[in-house]
């Protein structure tokens, strides 16, 4: 259901270094919640980033699961480079 993530990461001194907050959808037809927006916040080096904004870039949800030899790192960049 609609909602949020969140996600902080602490560094060996208890020192909170790196946030992220995740909105999400639900997608009724596919019976799952989906990241539709990613900010991620790094307190160390004063930097942030907006990431996987759907309501620009739109979204594409695979009619099955790939594969694990489809989701390797290699794979990924090589799909993804690929345009």
């Amino acid at each position: 259901w609609p909602g949020a993530s969140l996600y902080d990461a602490f560094d060996q001194s208890g020192e909170l270094y790196r946030s992220l907050f995740q909105t999400t959808i639900q997608l009724y037809d596919k019976q799952i919640p989906y990241g539709t927006k990613n900010v991620i916040y790094d307190f160390n080096r004063g930097l942030y980033a907006y990431i996987n904004d759907i309501t620009v870039s739109g979204t594409k949800v695979l009619a099955k699961t790939m594969s694990e030899k489809e989701m390797n790192p290699e794979a990924v960049v090589g799909r993804e480079t690929a345009r």
